[in-house]
């Protein structure tokens, strides 16, 4: 039917007359409404927070504080090398990663120590509460970016400088040259044994990392610290074990550098991580454990107090949370239940990161994402996928939906009442098609005659299950047409998987919000969403594998929430924190209203 048969046909359409019921046709109720969870929901608004959680410091600092008021423990690893089963060998720059994450945590809670101080100085009539702080980190630590770039710069030239010196020398025609290199070195000690970049590696660690032996020779000869620590707690032999490097660590052994797990608090020692990686070097390890197994009470006390060669003392890197709280003292007694975080992708994502720089502390985490979101990119994929067959024509032309355009369902979606918009245009949209379909299949040969129509009025009492029957025959022989395959896709797929995921929410159904995902997944795959794919099929592998039956069943139950109780009404998590907390706020800092 083309648009002047339509138009023919609507002027023949006699809407003020009653149609008579030809068909004998009965909708069951959906299995969602019938299955609804609309009691009236629980909820607890926290104090408001100043904290920035598009960052991951941020984002950390929010949830340590909802960890102690709902007293879940936030302890950070005490010991953490994580193993790489790539590479077979224990991750070194993930333990640099976290210490660095630690220290940048820190910085960031006296910053906004800071902030929160400022805002009350300006603001007299607020009673705000200095949150406590956590000064395991020294003032060293706090670093910029810049400052960061400057101390790596100056530390690279320093070792190149170091390194070029030693070749020429190396290479010099005279024997006496490398020795006056040697003692050159030790009297000029201070002008790089000191010298360490944001890691705090000295050159006698990078020096082991690129497997200079003849330049780790040198520096041992010229004084330098054989078990001298980085911020992670990497000694030189440890780094000469993780690489796998028998010479080296054997040479640093024959020098005293020290295996025994007592001196290694942060990560675990290069005894153990030999045993782990087989090396030969755990022999000899064995070896000098057994012949001596009592250790000098000064070397103990060098490591425990963390001394260095120049006379200052380095704060150990003890626990983030070393100071005592009674909100920290509750243990879970199931320690896989997680605790859920609904967010929007880019929440999710940032809490993603946060968790793999300190699974120990933020472990019990799990993200959600948000369905008031993941409604508005479906609605988008949706009018990508159909644009092409004149979507929005067809919307703004003939269906009048003038208000919407391009950017309703693109950068504008969540702005300006657009997605009840956009979802009322799919929803029409779907229906519109469906119509349209039905039409062309009541004047089809695949329409059931009389006689079948009579036949299971007489075996069922209605006709639904001969023409339910008949369409989809009708729907599978025309999709060999592929323009009628490409527009079905609105009254088989976005239509009928809108109103499942819009009705799941209205009536709390968590099965059916489950099923919509599955179905949203490979749609955003084909459609390049690449970052609520990633959603998506994250969402999918915790609620179906990775999560507690438990915890499933509690998202489930809760998928959405009811703000009086009346069926058919209840908000998506995150609408109910966009409009009941977030859009009052705004409003109020607005002065839209006193």
């Amino acid at each position: 039917m083309n648009d002047r048969e339509f138009d023919e046909w609507l002027q023949k359409q006699d809407f003020q007359q009653k149609p008579t019921k030809i068909f004998d046709v009965k909708v069951p109720d959906m299995t969602i409404k019938s299955a609804r969870n609309c009691s009236k929901s629980e909820t607890l608004v926290l104090p408001l927070s100043l904290e920035n959680n598009a960052t991951t410091t941020g984002t950390a600092a929010i949830v340590e504080q909802f960890g102690k008021e709902f007293g879940v423990p936030c302890e950070h690893a005490k010991e953490y090398l994580p193993f790489d089963q790539k590479s077979k060998t224990f991750d070194i720059e993930a333990a640099r990663r976290h210490q660095d994450f630690l220290a940048s945590l820190s910085n960031h809670k006296k910053d906004m120590m800071e902030t929160v101080h400022q805002l009350t100085e300006a603001e007299k009539g607020f009673e705000v509460q200095s949150p406590e702080v956590d000064c395991s980190f020294s003032a060293d630590d706090h670093q910029s970016g810049s400052s960061i770039q400057k101390e790596d710069a100056k530390f690279q030239k320093v070792f190149d400088t170091l390194v070029k010196r030693m070749w020429e020398a190396q290479q010099s025609s005279d024997l006496a040259e490398y020795s006056n290199f040697i003692s050159g070195l030790d009297s000029q000690r201070e002008s790089w044994a000191n010298v360490r970049d944001h890691h705090g590696r000295t050159v006698l660690h990078k020096a082991v990392e690129n497997g200079n032996l003849l330049l780790v020779k040198t520096l041992l000869c010229a004084g330098a610290d054989v078990n001298v620590k980085e911020k992670c707690g990497a000694t030189p032999l440890l780094l000469a074990v993780i690489k796998k490097n028998e010479e080296l660590s054997a040479y640093l052994l024959e020098n005293f550098a020290v295996f025994d797990s007592r001196f290694f608090s942060t990560i675990p020692s290069p005894h153990v991580i030999a045993k782990s990686l087989n090396l030969e070097a755990a022999k000899i390890m064995d070896q000098k454990w057994n012949e001596s197994k009592s250790l000098d009470s000064s070397i103990w006390k060098i490591f425990q107090d963390g001394e260095i060669s120049n006379g200052t003392t380095r704060e150990s890197n003890t626990d983030f949370d070393s100071i005592a709280d009674d909100a920290y003292q509750f243990n879970r007694k199931n320690k896989s239940c997680k605790t859920l975080f609904v967010g929007d992708q880019g929440t999710n994502k940032v809490l993603r990161g946060l968790k793999n720089r300190s699974e120990a502390a933020y472990g019990w985490c799990s993200e959600v994402p948000g369905d008031m979101h993941a409604k508005g990119y479906l609605y988008e994929v949706c009018k990508k996928v159909m644009k092409p067959g004149g979507f929005m024509h067809i919307l703004c032309n003939v269906i009048s939906r003038t208000k919407i355009n391009d950017d309703s369902f693109g950068q504008k979606k969540f702005q300006e009442q657009n997605l009840n918009r956009i979802e009322e245009a799919v929803r029409d949209m779907g229906i519109s098609f469906g119509m349209a379909a039905v039409l062309e299949f009541r004047d089809s040969s695949s329409f059931p005659s009389q006689e079948e129509l009579s036949r299971c009025k007489r075996e069922t009492g209605s006709h639904s299950l001969i023409m339910l029957t008949k369409f989809k025959e009708w729907c599978n022989s025309s999709s060999e047409d592929v323009t009628f395959k490409y527009y079905s896709q609105m009254f088989t797929l976005f239509g009928p998987l809108q109103q499942m995921y819009v009705y799941s929410i209205r009536f709390g159904h968590g099965i059916g919000r489950e099923a919509s995902w599955m179905l949203m997944q490979p749609l955003f795959a084909q459609s390049n969403k690449r970052n609520y794919h990633t959603e998506a099929m994250v969402h999918i592998v915790n609620f179906v594998a990775a999560w507690p039956l438990a915890l499933r069943e509690l998202l489930s139950n809760n998928c959405s929430i009811s703000l009086n109780g009346k069926e058919g009404h209840n908000l998506a998590l995150d609408e109910w924190v966009e409009s009941c907390v977030v859009q009052p706020m705004k409003n109020y800092a607005t002065g839209l209203f006193e």
